[in-house]
């Protein structure tokens, strides 16, 4: 059963979203972002919260799921820990709607499972239903992990998914990934482009104490990206691109891993880490970043990303930091 004060949030929250779309709420674009569950050993109770989403999600508006990784697999759990990791979060998150998990930097354990066979277990909603125009996810040994999008045609919405830790405990993206992300902003149709990764790649989701060191396929990426926020043509390397002529924008591009909230518009469009179930060490917290202390056997974080069919756009918090922790985004 879902606590109450779950619930309670869960119902403002939809009917502030339901205001928000007054003029068409039908017709809106609702995308459930949660991430950084750890599941693991002594934070087994928080597959609680992928379970209560069975329960809330029929009754609400959600059109896709979005899992944003970290389930926890190689923090200190053994090889049957983990396997019960991966079994209770297939189980948990089987839901009727589009589900989509990205892999996350703590979901690699080479010795009970091969290098991208988690996407089999975890991806199979997408794998057998999502079919091309809608939608697809890209299987590849080499990247670790499946990437993807899915497409409202509605609100004129392209989600792009990412896997951005291809290596065990860092962050990196293949070439042939970059080339996927290249090509799907080159030949856009959609006004609004999403883009959903486990890592951040703005400064401002990094922690203090341990920063990252941009790999090439991260360096490329920020490029990429920046790039099309200025429709600009240019080259990273060995990867070429043309986005003089496109005419959507990006929207977002949300994050996890960060176990903590912050935004940044540096790079001309919005960066938004979410907070998640993890911890974190206040020292380690950039500038303007904040963290809201909540009970998991009594609150949640998700967070709902809405995009109406006039183009308007707004990030809802659920839980813990409700609507302070809310962005108009347009």
């Amino acid at each position: 059963m879902v606590p109450k004060k779950i619930l309670d949030s869960w119902n403002r929250v939809n009917i502030r979203i339901d205001d928000f779309c007054k003029e068409d709420k039908d017709n809106s674009f609702r995308l459930l972002f949660i991430s950084d569950v750890h599941i693991g050993a002594e934070s087994a109770h928080h597959i609680e919260q992928l379970k209560y989403l069975k329960e809330l999600l029929p009754s609400s508006k959600i059109n896709l799921v979005v899992n944003g990784g970290d389930i926890g697999l190689d923090v200190g759990e053994d090889d049957v820990e983990a396997r019960r990791v991966i079994e209770v979060t297939k189980e948990a998150t089987e839901y009727d709607v589009p589900y989509f998990f990205i892999k996350g930097n703590h979901d690699v354990k080479p010795s009970i499972i091969d290098n991208n066979d988690l996407n089999l277990i975890l991806n199979t909603y997408f794998i057998n239903n999502i079919k091309e125009p809608t939608g697809t996810i890209i299987l590849d040994k080499e990247n670790g992990g499946g990437y993807g999008y899915f497409i409202n045609e509605l609100t004129s919405t392209k989600v792009i998914f990412l896997n951005t830790c291809e290596n065990v405990r860092g962050f990196d993206m293949s070439i042939n990934q970059l080339h996927f992300v290249i090509d799907q902003l080159e030949k856009e149709k959609e006004k609004n482009i999403v883009i959903i990764s486990h890592y951040c790649i703005n400064p401002c989701g990094a922690w203090k104490r341990y920063p990252e060191k941009d790999t090439f396929g991260i360096s490329a990426l920020k490029k990429i990206e920046s790039s099309f926020a200025k429709k600009e043509k240019g080259q990273y390397e060995c990867l070429a691109y043309d986005f003089s002529k496109a005419k959507g924008n990006i929207l977002l591009h949300l994050c996890g891993d960060s176990h903590f909230n912050n935004q940044s518009t540096s790079d001309g469009y919005l960066i938004a880490c979410r907070q998640g179930y993890g911890g974190v060490d206040p020292i380690d917290m950039p500038k303007d970043a904040t963290f809201d202390k909540f009970d998991k056997h009594e609150l949640c974080n998700f967070d709902i990303l809405v995009i109406t069919p006039k183009g308007h756009s707004k990030l809802f918090r659920v839980g813990a930091g409700e609507m302070i922790r809310d962005i108009e985004i347009c």
